[in-house]
């Protein structure tokens, strides 16, 4: 027998949403009818909505989460940085490294190594 899912919160809160954004939500690909589920918590594969329900989450923001929702290694890195600033007027060391790696990966995998 399957359990029926609540979506009560999800719907109310797609009611008010459509009173500020179009379509209930920031972007077409999160619309779903008849209204949004919308998120609370993630973790590694799994999301859970705010009506208690829990899904295994095969889009991962549509593959800009490879690793999964919350990986404890990313984390731990995004919140040193955020530690350090968030948004500089100015360069950084950081922005350097990570455009000079993004070069070098896509030379190599472009263009292949010499």
């Amino acid at each position: 027998m399957e359990k029926k899912l609540s979506h009560k919160r999800s719907k109310n809160n797609f009611r008010e949403a459509k009173k500020v954004l179009p379509d209930g939500g920031s972007r077409s690909t999160i619309s779903l009818a008849p209204h949004s589920i919308y998120a609370q918590s993630a973790s590694g594969k799994y999301l859970q909505d705010i009506d208690g329900n829990k899904y295994f989450d095969l889009n991962n923001n549509y593959t800009a989460l490879i690793h999964g929702h919350a990986h404890p290694e990313i984390t731990k890195v995004a919140v040193e940085q955020i530690k350090k600033g968030t948004g500089y007027s100015f360069g950084s060391e950081t922005e350097y490294s990570l455009a000079h790696n993004w070069f070098n990966w896509c030379v190599f995998h472009c263009y292949g190594s010499f």
